[in-house]
């Protein structure tokens, strides 16, 4: 095991002024610096994910698709391209392990030429099919399926792996088969196995010679390749094509997938311009024909034909570990600057061991998965995926060894440099001109002896950072713009006394083994890193920080992510669980949110390879779940019970980020039509095709059309710019198994459109944020809950149907419905603070159901409905029944008193006061005014401010005897409320009852 020597690496992290400003490398994030928005890592499944998903070591496969997949602590590629294997000829010899890939007509037909002969086997290639769908499963939303070759029996060699000498191998007089082929296997996988490839590529390396059919057919090895020189490329694309339009699959066609960016660009200048018009997406491999200017000629063509431009394809090929690496750092900086693609993607990112090859980030055994090798490459690949993440916009640098990127979900701006001298080096980089300046940050690197380490925390100096590069390094820094939410992120133990104050503030609690461990500290201040060991003994420990909120409103839908450098030193002995993430707590601050203390935590653990240095280890990003007012980031250990665990954690960073869920998303910078799939990106999950991301895409306001039903289960909307539905029919919110919802994290946007509920639902709208519902709402007997601290605006009519609003405390409600007389309104009246507002005439008689009362205390009130103006509610109030109106003091209630503020005959608000039993009229004193309106209505049903205290519905001894018991008490501070005009004051020795005065309409 190796750690960092702490005194070479303060020159690392040391951050001065050094040089001049003209000296310094400008990185900036403004109009004039903005290059390609960035949407994609990826890899192809060629040739690892047949010999992987084959095999039955189901740990440590998903192990190894954790470090290709996962976003959090992974490479997070979210891009994958899955190969239709032509199939080879049972004659002839099986290909290299990992490359036989099976057919999906596996066996010639008796004419192939027809192909209701074809004999379809729909239960092929398992393995490559458990591969795609573990990746889908741990982020991957976009794929391509793309062909080497076409099935041997179309072949003119009739072998997969290519033809004598190179030349063309695929019989023309079956460029429409080789179509059709393809486009009923894409669409298999769309209406079978759930998953949507937005392209089709039927080209690898077309016009190369390198695919050649052994001297001996029936060798083993090799794989499949197909040449298709560019005078013929046209005419198969446009067979393909006219397939796929047959077929009716959703998938666009792609092309070339040439081996260089020049052969890419003069292939496509050879098609007719009805291809060209059928090509969605230009696909590029890197291995020749690759220099600045091949790069921006690529480049322009694809901006001058307005196509998406993908690099496809590259790898390391055979060359050693780390100048693999630093070969790979220089190909993707120079192709993010020049190329500027929408994906970049390595080849086969997992290559079996005995191939030889040099190509993969891991090396793996197919046939004994847990004999694996981390090569040099994979770390060096995460220095640029770990934090230039998709939607990330590349940002133009003037260093040719420099890239740079801002993440707006996260809020992050990433510098990534690439030293591949043997010398060290420090550049400066003038950080001054960003549009915020650094609030946290980190410096990352990858080197000789250092894979993936953290180096901790760089300061920022007159707005320059300057770090020393070691020789043949790649380094990562990371610029935060959003505060730490968490106070004392260096874990400062001020004193002697575990976890005391930082000065600032800054209290970390802990549970079990855990305390400060002075040798160690990864912030470079003097500061004590948290160290948490478990043995026989102590066999659990649990580090976190108090809740962190106001405590004044929910923090439902908003989110957050939690990161930590952590140190695993016993990493030979590690038989430990280690975990970071979130906790959510409800309005007490202690109590949780949600089901469990490990909903929202992440295991964590080194990856295989014998390094055991501070790395960065990333919760998932999680949105705060209804009802959540407080967040606490948390790191926990637990013991196996087999020896002694260790871990240390240093420089915790908690921070808001905006949460991008999976689905579709709105792609036009334009209004139009919400049928139109060409508006939209598709998740290659067809499960989650229901929910509907309005994002970033537009630049003004919007307006998005439907003249039929749509059905979702969710509707996200994370703009500035206003997004308006506009329906001529209907919403229907559908959760399926869950409950359905729109939210609202940014922005002001409107449902001009009616909604109706076929599960129950929520609208959560963030601080800031804005939703109107202008068209009528059918809750069609469900549950419609309002959750966050923004502005939901629901407006025309409301149906109840027999179903709730449930109006939470947090989010100003403002009410401009027509409520029937069935309604039911359900208030969390926990932050008294908030008022719905209405501005037309309501009427509620169903069931006011009022929650969380213990949370309540004497004195609290809350405007339940208030009218805009002068105008009044107007509409009839009638009593309903309160449901939970037991306070912890049983003297005490919740009166609902229908008021007329302005003596205009007019109800003006709803008030909910929290008072005395027997306070009829509201004024916070229980007197001989409430007393003369008991008797007025005895023996009468009745409402609160007529003497009903107990809400049974009729005023009785009961009520009565609750006056007495309270009588002559006044709360501190009583809110003022006109008394009722011409009300006789009667005697508590005489009471003459009358009958009931009817509240007022």
């Amino acid at each position: 095991m190796r750690r960092i020597t702490k005194p070479i690496y303060l020159t690392v992290l040391c951050v001065a002024v050094c040089g001049s400003p003209a000296s310094a490398i400008d990185v900036r994030n403004d109009a004039g610096h903005r290059l390609q928005e960035l949407e994609a890592w990826g890899t192809s499944l060629a040739w690892f994910g047949n010999g992987l998903g084959l095999n039955d070591d189901e740990a440590t496969k998903s192990l190894l698709m954790d470090m290709l997949f996962d976003p959090a602590n992974g490479l997070g590629m979210n891009y994958v391209r899955y190969n239709i294997g032509g199939g080879q000829n049972p004659a002839n010899g099986h290909l290299r392990v990992g490359g036989d890939v099976p057919g999906w007509v596996p066996i010639e037909p008796s004419d192939p030429h027809d192909r209701s002969t074809w004999a379809w086997d729909w239960d092929a290639d398992v393995g490559q099919r458990w591969t795609i769908h573990a990746a889908i499963d741990r982020g991957a939303n976009l794929a391509e399926a793309f062909s080497n070759s076409a099935p041997y029996w179309m072949t003119l060699s009739g072998d997969v792996r290519g033809n004598t000498g190179g030349a063309e191998n695929i019989d023309q007089t079956f460029y429409s088969e080789f179509g059709h082929y393809l486009a009923k296997v894409t669409d298999h996988f769309e209406n079978n196995e759930g998953i949507r490839f937005r392209t089709l590529e039927p080209l690898n390396e077309p016009d190369a010679n390198w695919w050649n059919m052994p001297a001996n057919p029936a060798s083993t090895g090799g794989q499949e390749g197909m040449t298709v020189n560019k005078a013929n490329q046209d005419a198969l694309l446009r067979e393909v094509f006219a397939e796929m339009n047959a077929v009716g699959v959703s998938a666009k066609l792609a092309a070339m997938d040439e081996a260089g960016h020049s052969w890419a660009r003069d292939s496509y200048n050879t098609y007719d311009q009805d291809v060209r018009d059928a090509i969605a997406q230009l696909n590029a491999h890197g291995y020749c024909c690759h220099n600045t200017n091949q790069s921006t000629s690529l480049r322009n063509l694809a901006a001058s034909e307005g196509k998406r431009l993908y690099m496809n394809e590259w790898g390391t090929g055979n060359s050693s570990a780390l100048n693999g690496g630093l070969t790979l750092a220089n190909r993707i900086t120079h192709d993010l600057k020049h190329l500027q693609p929408a994906a970049w993607t390595y080849w086969q990112a997992i290559e079996h061991r005995w191939n030889n090859g040099g190509w993969g980030l891991i090396h793996a055994n197919f046939n004994n998965p847990s004999n694996n090798v981390v090569r040099p490459q994979y770390h060096v690949m995460r220095q640029y995926t770990a934090y230039i993440r998709p939607g990330s916009t590349v940002l133009d640098v003037n260093d040719a060894d420099t890239i740079a990127a801002h993440d707006p979900a996260a809020d992050t701006t990433v510098i990534v440099v690439n030293n591949d001298q043997a010398t060290p080096h420090t550049p400066t980089y003038d950080v001054s001109n960003l549009p915020q300046a650094p609030t946290f940050t980190r410096v990352i690197t990858t080197d000789a002896t250092n894979s993936f380490v953290s180096l901790g925390p760089a300061s920022v100096v007159n707005g320059q950072i300057s770090p020393t590069l070691a020789g043949e390094s790649v380094t990562t820094i990371v610029m935060h713009h959003r505060p730490n939410l968490v106070n004392n992120g260096n874990f400062f133990n001020q004193g002697s006394v575990p976890f005391s104050p930082a000065p600032g503030g800054g209290v970390w609690r802990f549970t079990g083994k855990a305390s400060y461990a002075g040798p160690q500290d990864n912030t470079h201040d003097g500061s004590h890193a948290v160290e948490l060991r478990t043995d026989l003994q102590f066999s659990a420990g649990k580090v976190y920080q108090d809740g962190i909120g106001d405590g004044v409103g929910e923090l439902t839908g908003e989110a957050f992510e939690f990161s930590v450098d952590v140190w695993f030193p016993t990493l030979d002995g590690y038989d430990a669980s280690t975990y970071i993430g979130l906790e959510f707590l409800g309005p007490d601050g202690s109590t949780l949110a949600h089901g469990g203390d490990f909903d929202y935590l992440k295991r964590i653990e080194p990856v295989l390879d014998a390094e055991s240095n501070w790395r960065v280890y990333k919760s998932d990003t999680v949105a705060a779940p209804p009802g959540a007012y407080y967040v606490r980031p948390v790191i926990r250990f637990i013991s196996s019970g087999q020896g002694v665990g260790v871990v240390y954690a240093d420089n915790a960073y908690l921070g808001a980020v905006d949460d991008q869920p999976r689905g579709r998303a709105w792609v036009a910078d334009a209004g139009g039509a919400w049928d139109d799939d060409a508006n939209w990106l598709f998740d290659v999950d067809t499960a989650r095709h229901t929910t509907y991301v309005f994002g970033d895409a537009i630049s003004a306001p919007r307006t998005i059309v439907s003249s039929t039903p749509q059905t979702a289960k969710t509707l996200h909307f994370d703009s500035t710019h206003a997004y308006s539905l506009l329906s001529l029919d209907v919403l229907l919110l559908d959760g399926g198994g869950d409950v359905a919802e729109i939210n609202a994290r940014r922005g002001s946007h409107q449902l001009n459109t009616s909604v109706k509920l076929l599960t129950d639902a929520r609208f959560v709208v963030a601080q800031g944020a804005a939703l109107h519902a202008n068209q009528s709402i059918d809750l069609d007997g469900h549950t419609l809950a309002i959750h966050g601290r923004g502005d939901v605006h629901l407006g025309n009519d409301l149906f109840f149907n027999g179903g709730t609003l449930e109006l939470n405390d947090s989010a100003t409600v403002h009410l401009s419905a027509n409520l029937p007389g069935d309604s039911a309104i359900a208030v969390d009246v926990l932050d008294l603070g908030h008022t719905p507002m209405v501005s037309t005439d309501i009427t509620l008689d169903g069931a006011l159901t009022i929650n969380q009362l213990t949370a309540l205390t004497l004195g609290d009130e809350k405007n339940l409905v208030s009218a805009t103006g002068a105008t009044g509610i107007g509409g009839a109030f009638v009593q309903p029944a309160i449901v939970g109106t037991d306070l912890p003091d049983p003297g005490h209630a919740l009166a609902l008193l229908y008021e007329d503020t302005d003596a205009n005959s007019t109800i003006d608000r709803v008030r909910l006061l929290v008072t005395y039993r027997g306070d009829a009229n509201g004024d916070g004193a229980v007197t001989l005014i409430d007393l003369n309106n008991l008797g007025a209505n005895f023996g009468q049903a009745g409402t609160w401010q007529s003497g009903d205290f107990n809400y049974d519905g009729v005023v009785s001894l009961l009520d009565l005897n609750a006056l007495g018991a309270n009588f002559g008490q006044t709360i501190a501070h009583p809110a003022a409320v006109p008394e009722p005009a011409g009300l006789a004051l009667l005697a508590l020795g005489g009471l003459a009852f009358t009958r009931r005065r009817r509240a007022k309409a």
